[in-house]
């Protein structure tokens, strides 16, 4: 039996959102409610509204989605548009059956369509995505370290301040850092964004009460020079 049959390739409304939160739940393990879990909901509709997400429907069920978003990134002191691809997912028993390489396909002409030409993902297969087309340019790296552990620095200028995450200094910062950085995102409000809720997609942070902090270090101009986000376990 072909899969694909009787299946609907198409732009998935806002008003189907729930469905779509129902699909990263199954796909990703968590417990998303759209009627409990407001700030993420809100973070999810804004990304509908300034993002692309298409998806394969069996009648009016949304099986399969992708949503791409529009961000910049500097390439050798060059800031280009570019697509951010998430919110991938099929339900199993649609797998197989190309389903998702074809929204890939139809996300990427979107984006190419729209002048985008770079496309950034975080990946949960990178062999499935090497096949696609994308290829590591990146890592993560995470410390965890006892407060005994930290180093002191006597006869250093300037102070340390512990500021909320969302600080303006800290996007200040981050700004300067992105303009002349190859490689990096130039982060607007989405990314911002889905950097505030990462809460919501990693693992050990779910259902705890460990929240993400921000400390930023000062000159002795106070002019922001740095800043640090942490988390006490």
């Amino acid at each position: 039996m072909n899969q694909r049959k009787g299946l609907i390739m198409r732009e998935i409304r806002l008003d189907e959102m729930a469905q779509s939160i129902d699909l990263l739940n199954y796909v990703f393990q968590m417990s998303m409610s759209i009627h409990k879990d407001r700030r993420f909901v809100n973070a999810k509709s804004r990304q509908f509204n300034e993002g692309h997400a298409i998806g394969w429907f069996d009648g009016s069920q949304l099986v399969s989605q992708i949503l791409s978003l529009p961000f910049e990134v500097n390439v050798h002191g060059k800031i280009y548009e570019m697509g951010g691809i998430t919110a991938v997912g099929t339900y199993p028993e649609y797998s197989g059956h190309g389903l998702m390489e074809s929204l890939i396909i139809e996300s990427l002409q979107s984006m190419r369509n729209e002048g985008h030409y770079i496309s950034y993902l975080f990946p949960y297969s990178i062999p499935y995505y090497r096949k696609k087309g994308w290829e590591i340019m990146s890592d993560i790296v995470e410390f965890q370290v006892k407060d005994t552990q930290l180093p002191h620095y006597a006869g250093l200028n300037g102070k340390i301040r512990r500021v909320d995450p969302k600080h303006e200094d800290v996007v200040a910062i981050y700004a300067r850092y992105a303009q002349k950085t190859h490689g990096v995102m130039v982060r607007n409000s989405i990314a911002w964004n889905e950097k505030f809720q990462e809460d919501f997609w990693e693992e050990k942070f779910i259902d705890s009460d460990v929240n993400l902090q921000a400390a930023v270090y000062y000159d002795e101009e106070d002019v922001a020079q740095g800043y640090m986000f942490y988390r006490i376990m």
